[in-house]
């Protein structure tokens, strides 16, 4: 299954340089960066595991169980950081 990510920027995901995929368990993955992109720039790595988004200082994993990926791809304002499991470390990146 593909997942596309939209942020309040008009960029694509592909524009800001990386893709995501669906892992084996249902998680989301960060599969590809781009060398040099925006996404290198927030500090995505490929095989980020997305654990959770913040908007505004609320993890929205705690509203609703969809509520995070429907905010990767439907949320166009400021404020929304990426929560992911880099290797059993917990990373929080700015997409602003």
């Amino acid at each position: 299954m593909e997942v596309s990510l939209e942020t309040w920027s008009t960029d694509t995901p592909e524009e800001l340089g990386f893709s995501l995929v669906t892992g084996g368990a249902g998680e989301l993955v960060i599969d590809e960066v781009a060398d040099g992109g925006r996404a290198q720039e927030l500090g995505m790595v490929a095989g980020d595991v997305v654990s959770g988004v913040r908007i505004l200082g609320v993890d929205l994993s705690t509203v609703h169980p969809d509520a995070a990926e429907l905010a990767l791809r439907y949320y166009p304002g400021p404020g929304m950081r990426l929560v992911v499991d880099r290797g059993g470390e917990r990373v929080e990146l700015d997409l602003e």
